[in-house]
């Protein structure tokens, strides 16, 4: 099982991967250093789970507080920072004052998302990887804050296409995927942020959209989170008894504690369990 990997705006592919612990998935024989210092890589990858990652479509500034140890450049997916630092942790504090639906909460910040050819340049750059031969093929998508916004679109992206397809349409999006675009069957959304509509320049969400992820996802929020209401938008417009949710004591970041880890790695496994029930024939023996 492999999954395609999209870091957060203002970090970047390295950064993503030695949060998850990744990078000190060596080949070395200390094998408790690995258990201690790298615990997703350790439990997941004893399941034949994979993970590539990969760079956003421009430089641009760094995430703030982003720890000194990290280095750049740094890398964002959308031309515009459709969920600023500023406007989460007003989200955040609109839903802890007042008894508003996560919905609520985003209009009430009036959060935007990128113009319209910002997000379909994010889907074709995805598509671009997704048709390349020698990063994949993906089964699944996992995505850190914007680079969870992202896969979270060009999920509901595919399964639009897939269903225009299906009805004869040609669909009212610009963006060029086609019919051989290797699909993928699953996400995995950290510190998750909603889609963003490639039709106009709106969030997608669940009380003014039709559309929903029906694939297997997971998802991982903290509750000091200021991003928090986002994330649980992002969980509404999911398929209720295919999501896993994971809560954690943390902020906005990839959590490290073994605890929590042990927990990402058990919803992740959900998720290929759940793929694995659909009859989907994987890029890996599992």
């Amino acid at each position: 099982m492999k999954f395609l990997c999209l870091h957060g705006r203002g970090t970047n592919a390295q950064i993503l991967k030695t949060q998850l612990g990744m990078v000190l998935h060596l080949k070395t024989r200390d094998d408790l250093l690995i258990k201690k210092l790298a615990p997703l890589s350790y439990e997941l990858g004893r399941d034949n789970i994979s993970f590539h990652f990969i760079n956003g479509l421009a430089e641009t500034d760094r995430m703030t507080d982003l720890p000194v140890m990290f280095t750049g450049p740094f890398y964002r997916f959308y031309a515009a920072d459709a969920y600023a630092p500023d406007q989460l942790t007003c989200s955040l504090q609109y839903s802890s004052a007042r008894d508003y639906s996560p919905e609520d909460t985003l209009r009430a910040v009036r959060q935007a998302c990128p113009d319209v050819q910002s997000s379909v340049e994010a889907l074709d750059f995805l598509r671009q990887v997704l048709n390349d031969d020698l990063a994949g093929p993906f089964d699944g998508i996992l995505g850190f804050s914007e680079g969870a916004s992202v896969a979270a679109t060009l999920l509901l992206h595919q399964h639009t296409k897939r269903h225009d397809q299906q009805i004869g349409s040609s669909g009212s999006s610009s963006s060029s995927f086609s019919p051989t675009t290797p699909q993928l069957k699953c996400g995995v959304f950290v510190s998750g942020l909603p889609p963003c509509s490639w039709t106009d320049s709106r969030t997608i969400l669940a009380d003014e959209s039709p559309m929903r992820i029906t694939l297997p996802t997971a998802h991982v929020v903290g509750k000091r989170d200021p991003g928090k209401p986002a994330s649980k938008a992002l969980w509404n417009l999911c398929e209720a008894d295919r999501r896993v949710l994971v809560e954690h004591s943390k902020g906005h970041t990839v959590p490290w504690d073994k605890a929590t880890v042990l927990e990402m790695a058990r919803a992740v496994r959900e998720v290929v369990e759940a793929v694995k029930r659909d009859n989907y024939k994987l890029s890996t023996t599992l």
